[in-house]
């Protein structure tokens, strides 16, 4: 069969589509072998494409779920952190509650407890006045009483005059009564010596007329007193200072009693006056 003749380009490509083996040996004459390979190695660029796409697809399709996991976690670490959150505010409301409730016991137990003390208080008031009424009453028997127990003590010290002489190491010669008191003072020169006071001599509680180891007279002005005190002191020291005086003759200061006050005892200590403790059973009453 004679060869078609070729005039024209559509001439050669209606040739080479009615042979393609000229065509491709056309081809491969006219293009390199990189370019005939190339088809395949963009088949085989587009198929490793598509394999790394599909890796990466893969990969996103991980990530997608690993995201949507993690949002879940989070979403119930959420829920359950928002529960949790719940739970200690409730336990706040509660300890808020529970503190409301005690400051109101407090309240309750601050009003109850002022309430008994106002009770306690108006009964110690009581108890005081009742307390003050028993010291008013015991005062007054102590001053009721004072009189008996001084005229038991004056008794007990005429009783016991010569020994209250004898203490002080005197001889007892007699007792001055009042009568020659009073003409002892009516008879000296008061002059300078307050009319209280000379009442006070004339009314002392004892004056003794005793003699000393030499035999000379002397006297001795006693205050008596259940207990002696500071005001017996000063009358006994001041009497004994007026017999000095009115006779001429010597005087001693001596206190008598049952007890004696301490604020007393540097006088007697630096022998200002002399203390004599009387007999017990002369204080008795009969």
């Amino acid at each position: 069969m004679p060869a078609p003749a070729i005039r024209t380009i559509e001439d050669l490509m209606q040739v080479l589509d009615a042979h393609p083996q000229w065509l491709e040996a056309m081809r491969a004459r006219l293009l390199t072998r990189e370019l005939l390979e190339l088809p395949q190695t963009a088949a085989n660029i587009a198929k490793t494409t598509n394999e790394r796409f599909d890796g990466v697809d893969k990969r996103f399709d991980k990530a997608d779920a690993d995201i949507r996991g993690t949002r879940d976690d989070l979403a119930d670490f959420a829920k359950t952190t928002n529960e949790r959150f719940d739970g200690v505010d409730k336990r706040f409301d509660k300890a808020d509650a529970d503190i409301r409730g005690t400051r109101d016991d407090l309240a309750d137990f601050a009003k109850t407890t002022n309430e008994r003390f106002d009770g306690v208080d108006k009964r110690l008031e009581g108890m005081d006045k009742r307390f003050d009424k028993v010291e008013n009453d015991i005062r007054r028997i102590r001053s009721d009483m004072a009189p008996l127990k001084g005229a038991h003590a004056r008794n007990g010290a005429l009783r016991e005059a010569d020994l209250i002489a004898e203490s002080m190491g005197l001889s007892l010669t007699r007792v001055l009564p009042d009568s020659e008191i009073r003409d002892l003072v009516q008879s000296c020169d008061t002059t300078g010596i307050a009319k209280n006071e000379l009442i006070s001599f004339r009314l002392a509680d004892l004056i003794l007329e005793a003699e000393d180891q030499k035999g000379e007279r002397c006297y001795i002005a006693a205050e008596i007193s259940y207990t002696a005190n500071g005001r017996d002191t000063t009358r006994a020291i001041r009497n004994a200072g007026f017999l000095t005086r009115f006779t001429g003759r010597p005087a001693h200061a001596a206190i008598v009693g049952q007890h004696t006050d301490d604020r007393i005892q540097e006088s007697i200590d630096r022998g200002k006056v002399s203390w004599y403790r009387l007999n017990a059973k002369y204080l008795e009453v009969d």
